[in-house]
């Protein structure tokens, strides 16, 4: 993968592609708190087969951060504009969790740009355990002096325990692995950023936005995601018109990462259909 960088609004953004130039690019969105890393080895999959577009989002990996609140009407006026200053018409989108959220509030609001769309477990509910449990983390974030915000967003512990929520990897090894990553993360986040973006998903209508959503799309599930669970996502399935469903045995939130392998050949099977 091929690094660039643009401009949008005076601010910088960096986004990867491969070096396939035919077809309808594909265009990837990480999750929260992450980079497009957590994608590559989905996106591996179409190796010289199709453009593939990957970028980091605002605030986070090598990409600058806006200049006003982070969030999903915000992140989506900024993807039209990417698509304007590099030159992309038309793509197939895909989105993981904060991305695949993302990717439900652009497809409605931008059809024209939208050929496919692929939905990986993103975010539609605010009323889980774990929503309450993480809107009662930020929350108290937002009352504290900025020295402890950053201690208190940037926590290790709350990292660890959200990951044994997250993973569900039977190999120890691979599960400290991706711990591992996501602690090296930690030192980059920006806790203006993922505190706007977390909250952003309470004043974000994403049900009502996905019946707005007119491009074939294919929702995919993990059997035992506990963040984007599959009773919420046959809901999401059930909104959006002609869509498939896609449940992926003993999957959590995180397939991605897990299954990079089997989660790309869902997708790609989907866009070359």
């Amino acid at each position: 993968m091929e690094r660039h960088n643009v401009l949008i609004d005076g601010k910088e953004a960096a986004y990867w592609t491969n070096d396939a130039t035919s077809g309808t690019p594909v265009l990837f969105l990480h999750g929260f708190r992450g980079n497009h890393h957590g994608l590559t080895k989905v996106a591996a999959v179409f190796r010289e087969d199709r453009r593939v577009v990957m970028p980091d989002l605002p605030g986070y990996g090598a990409s600058e951060k806006l200049d006003v609140r982070h969030t999903f009407s915000a992140y989506s006026a900024w993807l039209e504009q990417f698509f304007k200053e590099t030159g992309v018409r038309r793509v197939h989108l895909v989105g993981h969790s904060f991305g695949g959220t993302l990717a439900i509030v652009f497809a409605a609001q931008h059809p024209d740009r939208v050929k496919k769309v692929a939905l990986i477990s993103p975010v539609i509910y605010a009323n889980t355990l774990e929503a309450n449990l993480g809107k009662l983390y930020y929350q108290a974030a937002r009352v504290l002096p900025w020295p402890l915000k950053r201690v208190w967003l940037t926590s290790r512990v709350a990292d660890y325990i959200s990951n044994l929520m997250l993973l569900k990897t039977s190999s120890i090894n691979r599960r400290r692995q991706l711990m591992r990553s996501g602690q090296r993360n930690l030192k980059k986040l920006d806790e203006r950023v993922v505190m706007e973006n977390f909250l952003s998903f309470y004043s974000t209508d994403a049900l009502g936005l996905a019946r707005r959503i007119t491009a074939p799309t294919a929702v995919i599930v993990g059997e035992a995601d506990r963040i984007a669970p599959l009773g919420a996502m046959i809901d999401l399935h059930h909104r959006i018109n002609g869509s498939r469903l896609e449940v992926l045995p003993r999957a959590g939130h995180i397939a991605p990462l897990e299954q990079p392998l089997t989660v790309g050949n869902v997708v790609k099977k989907f866009i070359e259909s």
